[in-house]
């Protein structure tokens, strides 16, 4: 008698794990129409679910809890979504460029509501005031429509932050929009970077909102800049960070935005100069994940940073068909341009380039330029037009030295000492007011104007 209660025990002990492991909401996919099949993936806060679609573009993922809010991806579209314990299909359908989603389930009407909640924005060549005004009578209808659903509470109250940040995201971008309609630049009033500290608050349980998010990531961003003449020093994200420390005051969420501002800067910037604001890093970093996503920033930037011997450039040639190899340049510097001949920006660095190789003795710096992009004849044809001097390299076809150097946002500068160790992994372009500094400053290089 024993023995049987002992294996019914078990029986049900088994059922019941066996029930939770099957308990997760199913989101099913379905594409529809003109749709190509292109990976869909449904991302959460810390979770990513990969959507396996079969030979007709069907596909489900079983979620491993109620996640909340995340978002649906596909091919470049991002769709809100909600998921809580009531399983959905999302459909997609494609004609032209447009896309139309309809959701079927006992999930489906959120996900309908924040499919067809268009966010209706003021026109930016407003003055700011009435802008700010408007913006906010725009949020008030929006929430009133909210009230009219008869959504749960638990789902109404995040939405209702959703839509502040939604809408109020907006208002960090008014600067820039306002004055590319209207041709001129306005000074903001401190009542507008009120409303931007306003925005500052919540907790940590809004992170699963990317509009929260998003919102905080400009908001400080447009608050740095305040009184900040150049973005393109240590000075900015210092800035930043200061910004997130005076006004964030969760200390979860201040460590995300934090880790999120820093690994940006890192990815574009690298590690040189990390020392200038690793303290208050160390103050605003409190959780382990943002240490792991600052850390696995850094990483890749160990061994292409200052001090470090510069990667090889794997028989890149120049445009005399000449291999660049470093040995050629050892007891000079060599000033690196990395550029695009399809981006005006990269050309106008190059025109800028072209001054600094009149100014500095060659005897003590080489100029190179090396394009990562077009075809020889179209880059030919921009070197041609402008009549751009110096030791000229494309690597559209052999991109081993840029990628070993990480370079993926153009233009880019790199500045190599004599002995071949890196004394700048991004250093100042050729048209920035620090150039000339940053090169005065490198022992024994000499200026062809002294």
């Amino acid at each position: 008698m024993k023995i049987r209660l002992m294996f019914i025990s078990l029986l049900a002990v088994c059922m019941a794990a066996c029930s939770d492991i099957s308990s997760g909401v199913t989101v099913g996919v379905r594409l529809e129409g003109e749709a190509m099949m292109a990976p869909v993936t449904i991302e959460f806060r810390d979770t990513t679910y990969a959507v396996k679609l079969d030979s007709r573009g069907r596909g489900e993922v079983k979620m491993q809890g109620n996640e909340g809010f995340g978002s649906l991806v596909y091919n470049g579209t991002v769709l809100p979504l909600y998921v809580d314990d009531k399983d959905f299909t999302v459909a997609l359908f494609v004609r032209g460029n447009s896309m139309r989603p309809s959701f079927t389930g006992k999930g489906a009407k959120q996900n309908f509501y924040m499919s067809n909640a268009r966010r209706e924005l003021p026109a930016y060549e407003l003055e700011e005031t009435e802008f700010i005004e408007q913006l906010k009578s725009a949020l008030e209808k929006a929430e009133s429509r909210l009230d009219e659903q008869g959504f749960d509470l638990d789902f109404e109250n995040l939405e209702r932050v959703r839509l502040r940040y939604n809408y109020m995201g907006a208002l960090p971008g008014y600067p820039v929009y306002h004055s590319m309609i209207t041709k001129h630049d306005d000074t903001l009033s401190d009542a507008y970077y009120n409303e931007l500290y306003a925005l500052l608050d919540g907790n940590k349980e809004w992170l699963e909102l990317q509009e929260y998010q998003n919102a905080l990531m400009v908001a400080v961003n447009r608050i740095a800049l305040r009184g900040i003449k150049r973005t393109d020093t240590s000075d900015f994200i210092i800035r930043q960070l200061q910004v997130i420390k005076e006004g964030i005051k969760d200390s979860d969420v201040a460590s995300r935005v934090a880790s999120a501002m820093a690994v940006r800067y890192i990815n574009d910037r690298g590690i040189d100069d990390l020392g200038d604001y690793q303290s208050l890093l160390e103050t605003l970093v409190v959780v382990p994940a943002d240490w792991k996503s600052l850390d696995n920033a850094k990483s890749h930037w160990k061994t292409i940073s200052k001090g470090c011997k510069v990667p090889s450039f794997g028989g890149l040639v120049t445009i005399k068909d000449k291999e660049l190899k470093w040995e050629d340049y050892k007891g000079k510097y060599v000033y690196l341009l990395c550029w695009l001949a399809a981006s005006e920006a990269s050309v106008e660095e190059m025109k800028a380039l072209q001054s600094l190789i009149k100014e500095y003795d060659d005897d003590s710096v080489e100029f190179i330029a090396i394009a990562g992009d077009g075809s020889q004849q179209y880059w030919n044809k921009v070197i041609v037009k402008n009549r751009f001097g110096g030791t000229q390299a494309i690597a559209a076809s052999n991109r081993s030295f840029l990628d070993a150097m990480s370079v993926q946002l153009y233009p880019r500068a790199i500045v190599v000492d004599g002995e071949g160790k890196i004394a700048s992994a991004v250093a100042p372009l050729p048209g920035s007011n620090s150039v000339r500094p940053f090169l005065n400053a490198l022992p024994g290089l000499k200026s062809s104007s002294k």
